[in-house]
């Protein structure tokens, strides 16, 4: 025998063991799968044991089946009347969203004294409503129509502003055409250079007057000055010409 063929024979021996190992744990440990009845220390099979709580459990679903149809028809009942007030809810929040008016408001549900809804009409179900009123005692009107009012006063306020930043461009504008730049003077520079130069004006022709008026006076010595040198000129003349018969031409 080769020793591939004993070690198969071992394996199979170990094999055969483990297997005969097995069979006793499952025999000894066997589940009773019978409907035999329990006998001493010895339980009922498990079948049999399984038709007893079958039983058992038959005997109290009779009052659970009742208590959870009654349960049942309670709340589809309930559901019936949500399914109607969310219908309500539904169309009362859409009249504050989009319908109210000025004929016909937003309505909000009553409050007593005590900060709590009145109790809801038992006929009907519904709460108690009235006008909404904002603080002013105004009645109130659907979200809708105020923000349309807030986006037409938005619009105007934007408008109100572009008008604002231009005339706050022209006032710039003409502050800078009052006050100057660094690169161009203003209208308040030139009107103090123009200031001064008239103060400069006016002190030059004080100072200048007392000098036109000896100017004056030398040119009334001149001209008089002139007059006699003239006539003692024309006297030489006549003298010339009567004494040395010389003629003499008269200059300017």
């Amino acid at each position: 025998m080769t020793f591939l063929g004993k070690l198969l024979v071992l394996v199979n021996l170990v094999l055969s063991t483990i297997m005969c190992f097995w069979a006793v744990v499952l025999y000894t440990n066997s589940v009773d799968w019978s409907n035999a009845p329990a006998k001493g220390d010895q339980p009922a099979g498990l079948l049999n044991q399984r038709k007893a709580r079958i039983t058992e459990l038959q005997g109290v679903l009779p009052g659970a089946d009742r208590s959870w149809r009654v349960a049942r028809s309670e709340l589809l009942e309930r559901e019936g009347g949500r399914q109607a007030d969310r219908d309500w809810y539904t169309q009362e929040l859409q009249h504050v969203l989009s319908g109210a008016t000025a004929e016909n408001p937003a309505r909000e549900i009553v409050i007593n004294k005590r900060q709590l809804p009145e109790p809801a009409d038992p006929k009907t179900g519904k709460f108690k409503m009235e006008v909404a009123k904002d603080r002013s005692g105004k009645d109130l009107l659907s979200l809708a129509l105020y923000n349309k009012k807030a986006k037409e006063t938005q619009d105007q306020l934007e408008v109100v502003e572009k008008n604002f930043r231009e005339q706050v461009n022209e006032d710039i504008k003409l502050t800078d055409r009052i006050a100057g730049t660094p690169d161009v003077k203003g209208l308040q520079q030139r009107l103090v250079d123009e200031r001064a130069k008239r103060e400069g004006v006016v002190e030059e022709q004080r100072l200048i007057e007392p000098l036109w008026k000896v100017a004056e006076v030398d040119t009334d010595l001149l001209l008089n000055r002139r007059k006699t040198i003239d006539e003692r000129l024309d006297e030489l003349r006549l003298y010339l010409r009567n004494k040395h018969k010389i003629e003499v031409a008269r200059g300017r």
